[in-house]
């Protein structure tokens, strides 16, 4: 798989700020995406609008809907997703596993196991 464009809020990894774009994710038009001859377009539930994605569905592109809000549980769901339907079911796993630990830091840096109290001034 080859990515061959990206959205326009597409900025990571910065290699993806090279690719040619597509639009806006909300705003998507079906000449933009078509032009650049994608087999699949990939986007979580806002990518739209709606009537834009049916219109490109009609064509040979595929149009991939993956659910996600902002959970490390979507970000592990999103990579599931994402390696199955692309056959890359064992690098998704890895990749997942090699990021475990980094998650786990970062959100250990936003836990209190104790009660906070506050003097008032």
């Amino acid at each position: 798989a080859q990515i061959v464009a990206v959205d326009t809020s597409s900025l990571y990894p910065v290699e993806a700020t090279t690719l040619p774009k597509i639009g806006y994710y909300r705003q998507l038009s079906p000449e933009g995406v078509l032009a650049q001859k994608p087999d699949i377009l990939v986007g979580h539930s806002s990518m739209g609008p709606e009537d834009v994605l049916s219109q490109i569905s009609t064509t040979d592109v595929e149009v991939l809907h993956v659910e996600h809000d902002y959970s490390v549980e979507s970000l592990y769901g999103l990579i599931d997703t994402l390696a199955k339907r692309f056959k890359q079911e064992e690098a998704g796993k890895k990749l997942i596993s090699d990021n475990v630990g980094a998650v786990a830091a970062v959100l250990s840096l936003f836990y209190f196991p104790y009660p906070i109290r506050l003097k008032s001034i």
